[in-house]
């Protein structure tokens, strides 16, 4: 029987499912997994500020941190747990070959001045034990590791132990786990002689207080320039930000702009923020060298590495026996199935090893464009400079002529004379707008999107760029709308992108060699906002120019960067409009972008 009670209890859980469904729709879950080689309490406090900090910019998703040791995140990996990875540079080596991980941002440490130079490891030893000096001092003794696949805890310093003429089986070799602590506190106690931590990890526990200042000394220290650690071998690139494969590009860009945006007095305190990601080949060739993943032999593999990278097959072997045991008739048949089937293994990893390689080769190319990048941004600063520098004595000869003006006209000086010192006041009156307006271009500021009116900067723009466009032998041209709605946005980001415009069509014409060299921009009032459109005289575009014309570094020039496009696109998505390409009257080419009306002009 439905009683009175039951019935009411309906609508509430009715509404308590909804609230969950909602919450679930509006924040999307982004798994982030850190490798806790110091412990989980550690990486969260290591790494929860970043991630905070991602919650706090990017509110649309909830950012999770999952602090996991190497077997656990491989594994979260491997069955797609993971939208992004943070992991040490050998870590990430292996984690790219074997999953497709790609690095989006090198952190930036606060104990070295070049992230390339910023992971190593000290083999640390008791301060009284003087029989120990250098690396070769070891055979024979007992060393102690957290892991095998540890890369500032073991990789590393294996590497120069190597290269001291002690190989690990002159060593008593002994891997005890994470967390890393455990490997000095085991020193310290005498129970081995020298044990094998990441650099600076000695110094970080003496200032936490885990263990007494001068207890342990790094063994056969090295001198690093701007390294403010001891180690006992060579550095390394620092840890990598990663995305996973099935990541979307649109996210990976959203948290990269995020990541790059830190300031360093929000950072926590072991790093001062993000930079591009840098070049982990030195990485690759530790590994070649040493013969670790991904490029060991099988007969060198470990066979927990064995196990994990081809249990489908060992497990199909072992199945295989059992079958030989309880239908011998069937053997042959089983094992050309699974020698096809290890065929078609090894193909599949060729062609994968060809991709990345191919891979690695498009990261370099970009990496120097985002170089190049930089440098056109310090020449941009240095022209800011410049025209500052510029605008005084500008001033100045402006003064002088207007004084001698005044000075002539009252002596009744000859008309030509005053009539010059007129024209050299008016030219270096000229000459200051013009600086005025690099500089006002130039300028670094917040965004602070006002009513404008368009028509202002599309004039403001061609007044920047018509020099530019004479050189080039190009003729400007503007058709503006009388009394245009106003639009909301930030003045400076619209002139460049109506100078971005331009220059494209510029060297489209510069490149096609045309006779007629053209370029019209018009304004317009249109039903969906207020319209600019720069048109050239070109031979237009070619259908695979315009899939790939926004796309970040597509280019048909030899020396351009493919950016200009791009970031105009994402300046005008930014004001709430779009960008897009269409086909000129005239054959040419001509991209043009669509603004709301602002609300206050909405009536007109």
């Amino acid at each position: 029987m439905i009683t009175r009670a039951s019935f009411l209890r309906v609508p509430l859980l009715i509404g308590l499912l909804t609230l969950l469904f909602a919450s679930s729709v509006v924040a999307a879950e982004v798994r982030i997994g850190v490798l806790a080689y110091r412990g989980v309490e550690q990486a969260v406090e290591t790494w929860g500020g970043t991630v905070e900090y991602l919650r706090r910019t990017l509110p649309g998703h909830e950012f999770r941190l999952l602090p996991l040791e190497f077997i656990a995140l491989d594994a979260a990996l491997s069955a797609g747990e993971l939208d992004f990875v943070l992991t040490n540079p050998g870590n990430y080596v292996q984690l790219e070959a074997a999953y497709g991980i790609s690095r989006i941002a090198t952190v930036e440490s606060r104990i070295t001045d070049d992230p390339n130079y910023s992971i190593g490891s000290a083999v640390v030893v008791r301060r009284d034990n003087q029989a120990l000096q250098e690396l070769d001092d070891l055979k024979d003794r007992s060393l102690l590791a957290v892991d095998r696949g540890a890369f500032g805890g073991y990789q590393v310093a294996e590497a120069s132990l190597r290269a001291a003429g002690v190989e690990p089986e002159d060593l008593r070799l002994r891997f005890i786990g994470f967390p890393m602590d455990r490997v000095a506190h085991a020193v310290a106690a005498g129970e081995a002689d020298a044990g094998i931590l990441r650099a600076c990890l000695l110094e970080r526990m003496v200032a936490e207080g885990q263990l007494p200042p001068g207890e342990l000394r790094v063994l056969a220290p090295q001198n690093h320039y701007g390294f403010r650690c001891a180690a006992s071998t060579p550095l390394y690139p620092d840890w990598p930000f990663a995305k996973a494969r099935h990541t979307s590009r649109e996210l990976a860009k959203r948290v990269t702009q995020a990541l790059f945006a830190l300031e360093s007095d929000e950072a926590p305190a072991a790093f001062t923020g993000w930079t591009i990601p840098v070049d982990y080949q030195p990485v690759h060739d530790l590994f070649h060298r040493l013969e670790l993943p991904p490029y060991s032999r099988d007969s060198q593999m470990t066979p927990v590495e064995m196990v994990r990278r081809y249990w489908p097959w060992l497990l199909g072997l072992l199945l295989s026996a059992l079958w030989v045991v309880w239908h011998t008739a069937r053997v042959e048949q089983q094992v050309r199935v699974r020698t096809a089937q290890l065929s078609a293994a090894n193909e599949q990893l060729k062609q994968a090893m060809q991709e990345q390689a191919a891979a690695e080769r498009v990261i370099r190319q970009r990496e120097a464009e985002l170089a190049h990048a930089a440098r056109v941004n310090t020449v941009g600063e240095l022209a800011a400079g410049m025209a500052h520098e510029v605008n005084q004595p500008l001033a100045a000869i402006g003064n002088y002529a207007e004084g001698c003006l005044v000075r002539l006209r009252q002596k009744e000086a000859a008309p030509e004379l005053i009539d010059a010192l007129r024209e050299i006041d008016t030219q270096a009156a000229r000459a200051g707008a013009i600086v005025h307006r690099l500089r006002s271009f130039l300028r670094k500021e917040e965004p602070r999107p006002v009513p404008i009116d368009l028509n202002d900067a599309v004039i403001e723009a061609v007044s920047l760029f018509a020099p530019e466009a004479h050189r080039h032998g190009v003729a400007l041209q503007t058709v503006l709308a009388p009394s245009l709605p106003r639009v909301c946005g930030e003045s400076i980001q619209l002139e460049q992108v109506v100078l971005n415009l331009m220059r494209n069509a510029v060297e489209v014409l510069e490149e096609a060699e045309c006779e007629r060299r053209e370029i019209e921009v018009i304004s317009a009032r249109v039903a969906d906002g207020v319209r600019v459109t720069v048109m050239d005289s070109g031979p237009g575009l070619s259908e695979e120019a315009r899939q790939h014309l926004f796309e970040p570094f597509f280019t048909t020039k030899p020396q351009g960067m493919g950016l200009g496009l791009s970031i105009s696109r994402s300046i005008i998505e930014a004001h709430g409009g779009g960008l897009a390409v269409a086909d000129a009257p005239n054959g040419g080419a001509a991209l043009e972008f669509t603004l709301p009306v602002a609300e206050d002009d909405d009536e007109l």
